[in-house]
């Protein structure tokens, strides 16, 4: 058995799930190859919880994601057969400190905004080209959609229909909600599809489960309030149409041919819903601390109700971008990478 592959990342309620949750994707991927994995997490303990409930060693870090030191020796105690980093907190500094500890690194990365000394990067956004890392220079860029690092169920082909009178909306804003979204974005959508059922995803990390939940109970029985699902496809493939944070769902959405109106909760989103909405996967509503976003919300998925045809249409420029096999694509490349490094 190759391996192990160190998997050093980072997830909390402030930073969010989505770089736990590629990482995820892409140790389950290495394991069905026969890689063994372990993660070296600066998180909070639910994120630990996930991972190890997911059947990995995982290890906390006891200075934060940003400590060098304490990654370069996990490094050397462990001798990996190559290190996996993804954290926006990772500074080119802190990669260059990896990758002398002798081990070849894949970096994850969405921003392409700083020099990534590793010997692989891989970046799934929309649009990204090998222009964006000129100033840079790993032995292999994998980027674009090819690559989304998702669960092995997406890459099933779905079985999606698009009724003329939406029957089930799907909300969910990711692993976290900082803003406290959820409840308001139940109210908007619930006024104005009066008869349509809400399916509502709490992540895990979640603070405000308990207002999602007096929401849900103000809507009545047509909302229903899901914590941390097991099954987030089958949830996909049951909504004729989503609203959705701007993060990593987005790849699962436009895996199950997913109708979507996005919102922006970060900064770091952006990349992702220029090039989701210039590929026609998804229409953005707005940002979450816009004073206006209430009629945006409403006005977009008003829209969409009302046309099964640009429904239908964003379906299948979704799952045209993302067929949901990029883990395998990137397993495939981590392995080959650790394999020659044993050599």
């Amino acid at each position: 058995m190759m391996g192990p592959v160190l998997f050093v990342t980072h997830g909390s309620r402030r930073v969010g799930f989505g770089h736990v949750r590629r990482c995820l994707s892409l140790a389950v991927a290495l394991r069905k190859r026969s890689v063994g994995c372990e993660f070296l997490l600066d998180g909070d303990a639910t994120v630990a919880e996930i991972v190890s409930g997911s059947g990995f060693d995982c290890t906390m870090t006891k200075n934060g994601a940003s400590d060098a030191i304490e990654a370069v020796r996990r490094i050397q105690e462990l001798a990996p057969a190559a290190v996996v980093a993804d954290s926006y907190t990772f500074t080119t500094d802190y990669l260059q400190r990896l990758t002398e500890a002798g081990r070849p690194v894949v970096a994850i990365d969405d921003l392409a905004d700083r020099e990534l000394p590793v010997a692989t990067v891989v970046n799934c956004t929309v649009g990204m080209d090998a222009g964006a890392y000129r100033s840079t220079s790993p032995a292999r860029l994998l980027l674009g959609p090819t690559y989304a690092l998702l669960r092995p169920e997406f890459a099933e082909e779905p079985n999606r229909s698009f009724p003329v009178h939406v029957g089930t909306v799907l909300l969910t804003l990711g692993g976290s909600d900082p803003a406290n979204l959820m409840p308001r974005l139940m109210r908007w959508v619930a006024a104005e599809l009066e008869p349509v059922h809400l399916n509502v995803v709490a992540g895990p990390l979640s603070d405000d489960l308990n207002e999602i939940r007096a929401e849900a109970a103000a809507i009545g029985p047509r909302a229903l309030v899901h914590e941390r699902p097991d099954d987030m496809r089958g949830l996909m493939l049951n909504a004729d149409l989503a609203v959705s944070g701007g993060g990593q769902t987005l790849y699962e959405l436009a895996a199950t041919a997913t109708p979507t109106v996005a919102i922006r909760l970060a900064d770091n989103q952006t990349s992702n819903l220029v090039g989701f909405e210039a590929a026609r996967v998804l229409t953005w509503a707005g940002d979450a601390q816009e004073g206006d976003l209430e009629a945006k919300v409403r006005t977009h998925v008003r829209r969409l109700a009302k046309d099964p045809q640009e429904r239908a249409a964003m379906a299948a420029a979704g799952r045209s971008l993302v067929d949901g096999r990029g883990a395998g694509r990137v397993a495939a490349a981590v392995a080959e990478l650790a394999g020659q490094e044993r050599d």
